[in-house]
């Protein structure tokens, strides 16, 4: 029986699949542990980051990348939530009522109808 070898060109890009048939990623690149002597697949999740699998959890490689094993994604880190933006200032086409801002012209507000000068 013949080898088959595949070069990174060819793993990068296919969807990464595990044993439940969760889309884990995408295949972004291949690594190297030189002291294990082992392959892994760096693989980009929706989560946003990278996660890295050994090629002992690789079941099959056709037009995707099958796993032997079922994978967590990590969740990505939570981001504190934007700070509110300061009302507008009054003044010329700001309206007094509900703060909308209209053309500087105008005498009453476009989304109010409340009177600006």
């Amino acid at each position: 029986m013949s080898k088959k070898y595949l070069s990174k060109d060819k793993l990068a890009g296919k969807q990464v699949i595990d044993t439940e048939g969760i889309i884990v990623g995408t295949v972004r690149d291949i690594v190297f542990d030189l002291e294990a002597k082992e392959m892994a697949l760096t693989v980009g999740t929706s989560a946003g980051p990278e996660i890295t699998i050994s090629q002992s959890d690789v079941k099959s490689v056709g037009d995707v990348v099958l796993l032997a094993t079922t994978v967590e994604i990590p969740k990505p880190p939570e981001q504190a939530a934007p700070m509110p933006s300061p009302p507008p200032a009054v003044g010329e086409g700001v309206c007094p009522n509900c703060g909308f801002k209209n053309e500087p012209y105008a005498k009453f507000c476009v989304k109010c109808g409340g009177k600006l000068r």
